[in-house]
């Protein structure tokens, strides 16, 4: 038997339905150093870190700071061994961070690379980054490998290779270089065992919203869904648990949107706004279930704001559990489509989100071998199916509605 869901799109559902799962933001402690701009920031263990960068008076700092979530609080620790930097970048890999790349802002752009250990509250200099020195690169980490991409070089040629750092044997490596034109300003995070690279300023190519996912087993990119928002550079991005997020960004902007996204279903949700002001070159990282932004400037200036992202439950729904894949097909589809699974489906409940988080449907106690989707008078876009049982999450897929 084929369970037929007609969904319909009326007045009534755009009044009831309701915005779930966009997170809250909430204003913490003021970073100490005053307004910074273009700041090193990553976490380790419980504690975050942020630093150098330029001041208010685009002066190149090498102050460092960490922030404890749990008394929000801010405590200065030892000043970034390279000396002043603007636009470094970070990463972390057991219990060290490390950090490299970025200029002094007059003429010397660098590629040494600095191990901190927040235990000593020392800086150590390890192997030299063996790429063209650059500033504004992308940096993330999986397992116990760091990664190096993009990024400009002193004669302001964007770059596109990709090199992965070994701490054990302080080795550098080349690697697949990310599709596309070379990039600056890019944005780039880690999910599990997959990196993540996308947006930024592509020369000639002008300002990028393309997405690319980097399995290092393979040492391979995937084009990943587009970001689905204005296109920009200067923007930031994190990962908390199976999902990442980004958002804010200069040119092009400035912006405050904030975007969760999806990697089992290679989808984008709009989250709520960043809590600050909209703006470039901001600071982020996560600690544990949170996630936090600061700093960066606006149309003001450099600021020294600092922000918590806490996500609530829609696709933090967060994939708690995927206990079978569905089959979509067709998918995209312009009228119906079909979802399958092995074994088919016993007391099934189904709810279709669209982009922007919005719930469109809730269906429940659905059974049999298929469930007949139908289109009615949805419009065309990108479309986030959860199907539960239980109140648990047992899978998620991404539908999409053509004309």
């Amino acid at each position: 038997m084929i369970n037929k869901i007609i969904i319909v799109t009326c007045l009534f559902l755009s009044l009831v339905g309701k915005t779930y799962a966009q997170g809250t933001w909430t204003r913490k402690a003021d970073f100490p150093g005053g307004k910074r701009i273009a700041p090193l920031s990553f976490s380790i263990a419980g504690k975050g870190y942020m630093g150098c960068g330029w001041d208010s008076l685009y002066q190149p700092k090498k102050d460092f700071w960490e922030y404890d979530p749990v008394t929000d609080t801010w405590t200065q620790k030892a000043d970034f061994g390279g000396g002043n930097r603007v636009y470094p970048v970070g990463f972390v890999i057991g219990n060290k961070g490390y950090a490299t790349s970025g200029s002094d802002t007059v003429s010397y752009f660098y590629s040494d690379l600095w191990e901190y250990d927040p235990v000593n509250d020392t800086w150590t200099q390890r192997a030299n980054f063996p790429g063209i020195p650059r500033e504004d690169p992308v940096a993330f980490a999986i397992g116990n490998k760091g990664y190096i991409a993009t990024g400009v070089d002193t004669n302001f040629i964007n770059q596109n290779d990709l090199w992965e750092y070994d701490p054990l044997l302080d080795l550098w490596t080349e690697k697949d270089s990310l599709p596309g034109p070379g990039r600056v300003d890019a944005t780039g995070f880690s999910i599990g065992s997959k990196g993540y690279v996308g947006f930024g300023e592509g020369g000639s190519s002008g300002l990028l919203s393309d997405f690319w996912e980097y399995d290092p087993g393979t040492d391979s990119w995937i084009q990943k869904a587009s970001l689905p928002a204005a296109i920009r550079d200067e923007a930031t991005g994190f990962s908390i648990g199976t999902l990442g997020y980004a958002g804010t960004g200069g040119e092009g902007g400035p912006f405050n949107d904030f975007w969760e996204y999806i990697p089992t279903s290679d989808m984008w949700v709009q989250k709520a706004y960043f809590g600050g002001s909209a703006r470039g070159t901001a600071g982020s990282f996560s600690i544990g279930n949170k996630g936090y932004i600061g700093l960066g400037y606006d149309v003001f200036g450099g600021t020294n704001d600092f922000w918590e992202y806490a996500p609530d439950t829609l696709t933090s729904i967060s994939e708690n559990k995927i206990d079978f894949p569905v089959s979509v097909f067709p998918n995209p589809f312009a009228t119906v489509t079909t979802l399958r699974v092995s074994g088919g489906f016993q007391n099934i409940s189904l709810t279709i989100y669209d982009a922007m988080g919005q719930e469109m449907k809730n269906m429940k106690n659905l059974s049999g071998p298929d469930i007949e989707l139908h289109r009615d008078n949805l419009p065309p876009g990108i479309y986030l199916v959860r199907l539960t049982r239980d109140n648990k999450t047992i899978a998620t897929s991404k539908l999409i509605i053509t004309d």
